[in-house]
């Protein structure tokens, strides 16, 4: 009798799990997942953000918000993942300035010609600065120490053809000497490769230099940006030591393909928006460097081609370079 009662029992909880279990994972199927495409490895400046941002975005949207890394090319791989993506506005792609900006003057055939090839969502920032950095026991303390160091005027630049990498024809210039660029595949592994002392130069994010910074391992003598950095206030611009054309600041923000409706983007600026006015968040990015200033999707498309519009003639000298257009592909 025992057997016979302890059997249907059996049955009954079993059935009742796998109704509690079908039920459960058709709420997950039903819960809409996002993907923000990143272009860069994981750990630097641009992943950071688009990883806390995520974090809001779900929140705030109620879905799985993933952050995909492709990096490759100098983000190049990523912006054509999102050239082919359903324009749904549920495959996104948060970028600084050289995917889009830069890379369609410096690689043939990238398969987009500027930012206006994208949908643009929302700004994040468009004052990221860039700094040019030493290790922390390097003899070189300013600028000026270079010319009298041109031995050591191999630079770490984050990608073939970006604006670190194009701003050095500027510092050649302003120096008279010759500052040759040793591309790496973003911001990350030139930093481990600056502390390791691998490296005498380097030239990338300031978000990526802050932490070595503030842990000793490395010194700023530069950034760019209109003025000084409250992260670093003790560093000098670029143009306060005399070299002109660097004091515009980066650009980054989140993009859809085109095509998008106009009420997914809306939804999306607004929960954007929304993120960057938490104290919190504010705190995380400030503490990695970034200078937070939200702007819609006119103001992002606007200033991002703006960029690509000041710095097409550098780009293009660059490319016309032996070898160059090789460089860009390979990274």
């Amino acid at each position: 009798m025992q057997i016979a009662v302890s059997l249907p029992r059996r049955r009954l909880v079993s059935t009742l799990a796998l109704g509690v279990l079908g039920a459960a994972a058709g709420r997950l199927q039903a819960v809409p997942l996002t993907r923000i495409l990143v272009g860069f490895p994981p750990g630097g400046g641009v992943d950071v953000i688009a990883r806390l941002l995520a974090r809001q975005l779900e929140a705030g949207l109620g879905e799985v918000v993933l952050v995909e890394n492709r990096p490759g090319q100098g983000g190049l791989l990523a912006a054509q993942a999102l050239l082919a993506a359903r324009p749904d506005g549920h495959t996104l792609l948060f970028t600084n300035d050289h995917a889009l900006a830069i890379v369609p003057h410096i690689v043939e055939q990238a398969g987009y010609a500027s930012p206006d090839d994208f949908a643009a969502v929302a700004q994040v920032t468009d004052k990221a600065a860039m700094g040019l950095a030493v290790k922390a026991d390097s003899p070189l303390q300013s600028l000026e120490d270079l010319r009298a160091h041109p031995d050591a005027l191999f630079v770490g630049v984050p990608a073939p053809g970006s604006i670190p990498e194009l701003a050095l024809d500027l510092l050649g210039a302003h120096l008279g000497v010759v500052a040759t660029a040793i591309p790496y595949r973003g911001g990350a592994p030139l930093v481990t490769d600056l502390q390791g002392g691998y490296l005498a130069l380097g030239m990338t994010s300031l978000a990526e230099l802050l932490e070595p910074v503030r842990a000793g391992r490395l010194r700023i003598l530069a950034i760019s940006g209109p003025d000084r950095h409250p992260a670093v206030a003790d560093v000098p611009t670029f143009a306060e030591q005399g070299i002109a054309g660097l004091e515009r600041g980066g650009v980054a923000g989140l993009f859809a393909p085109r095509g998008v409706a106009p009420a997914r983007i809306e939804q999306l600026q607004r929960q954007v928006a929304r993120a960057l006015e938490s104290e919190s968040v504010r705190q995380q990015l400030s503490r990695q460097g970034s200078r937070l200033n939200y702007g819609d999707s006119a103001t992002l498309a606007r200033n991002m081609c703006a960029i690509h519009r000041a710095w097409a003639e550098r780009a293009e000298a660059w490319r016309a370079r032996p070898g160059r257009q090789a460089d860009a592909s390979s990274a």
